[in-house]
């Protein structure tokens, strides 16, 4: 069964099915740049990267097609004032700050749970004394059951700064090099919750494995 996202952009109830990535749109001096970022595992474990970029004078269709393929688009501040095509205006857009927030409730979620195990590892402990120690009283047979070890600690990714898919209108570099560096934060961007779902999935922590042992490539809210 095929799924769909709510990526929180611009068009009202815009939905997507899983996103290939981030397509970046960034227009100056006429010139369209355009900058198509991925996740894929062609080296290894899944992570983000760029996977194309077309430039052109003017609109093109078709190039935009090409690149923002099942991807929401991220408009830089000087596409956002320049760009007029329908077409564009209506497509999914990307929203790095809802982005954010259904990572950050994905990691919320999880240190509750990793809490709640603790808490309740804490508990079967103390209730395993008490039983040994009323054995021991009773001359009764001392329970086998094992204590269990306390859960380490997770250091969960820190998120990158929002500077680094953020734009200026007022910006003067060339397309090309703008929608780049627009790009290279939305790589960061993926990659943060490319970590925190290799951090859930790992072998020893089957405790978060109810969504799945499987990294996912697009969070949702919890």
């Amino acid at each position: 069964m095929s799924e769909t996202f709510n990526i929180g952009g611009e068009s009202v109830g815009a939905q997507i099915a899983v996103p290939h990535g981030i397509a970046v749109l960034d227009i100056h001096d006429g010139r369209w740049a355009l900058w198509q970022v991925s996740v894929n595992s062609s080296s290894g474990p899944l992570r983000a990267s760029s996977t194309n970029a077309i430039v052109t004078d003017g609109y093109d269709r078709a190039a935009f097609d090409c690149v923002a393929y099942n991807r929401p688009v991220l408009l830089s501040e000087r596409a956002q004032i320049e760009c007029s095509e329908e077409y564009v205006l209506n497509s999914v857009r990307m929203n790095p700050e809802t982005f954010l927030r259904d990572c950050d409730s994905w990691v919320s979620s999880l240190q509750q749970l990793f809490w709640d195990v603790n808490d309740r590892r804490l508990a079967h402990n103390l209730q395993l004394s008490e039983h040994r120690k009323a054995a021991k009283a009773t001359g009764a047979l001392v329970p086998k059951t094992k204590r269990l070890a306390p859960l380490k600690d997770i250091d969960w990714p820190a998120p990158p700064p929002s500077s680094m898919w953020e734009s200026d209108p007022a910006c003067t570099k060339p397309a090309s090099e703008e929608a780049l560096r627009i790009a290279r934060g939305c790589i960061r961007l993926l990659n943060y919750w490319l970590d925190i779902e290799s951090d859930r999935t790992r072998k020893n922590r089957s405790h978060f494995h109810g969504s799945g042992t499987a990294i996912r490539t697009w969070p949702i809210p919890v």
